[in-house]
């Protein structure tokens, strides 16, 4: 099973949405996750979010990445079950870091749910640090 990863395109947003909402683990929010907010995303961090697709064109895997110039964030990364452990996932972040890496943004954080194991354990597997020592708080404006 082969794959290209790429960088996400407005045109790939409503098939990114139909992804997550399919994944178990990916938490979608009604005022953040719409198509108009993913695109203001996109534009405001261009070529940082990514997707894997078929050579027919099939959308397997996507994954948003921006940064506020000093660090990273990485959101939503999913990747279509049949398609797991394929490298899928792992071509994505490490794309996403290289593209970092050139902008010199030090360090990266993913949000993963607390519930979300398979996603957790990928994190995991990565080398990715899990922080014990800061909670995340969300302000609503």
């Amino acid at each position: 099973m082969n794959f290209d990863v790429r960088p996400m395109r407005a045109a790939d947003i409503e098939a990114c949405l139909v992804l997550w909402q399919e994944s178990d683990g990916v938490v979608l929010r009604a005022s953040s996750d719409q198509p108009e907010a993913i695109l203001a995303f996109l534009e405001r961090n261009p070529g940082l979010s990514w997707v894997a697709e078929t050579s027919q064109g099939m959308l397997v895997a996507a994954l948003l990445c921006g940064h506020d110039g000093r660090r990273a964030y990485l959101y939503h990364l999913a990747v279509r079950t049949e398609w797991r452990q394929l490298g899928c996932g792992r071509a994505m972040v490490n794309a996403a870091l290289e593209r970092l890496k050139l902008a010199g943004i030090p360090r990266c954080h993913a949000f993963v749910s607390m519930e979300n194991e398979v996603g957790k354990r990928f994190w995991e597997e990565l080398g990715a640090e899990r922080r014990e020592d800061v909670a995340l708080f969300t302000l609503r404006l």
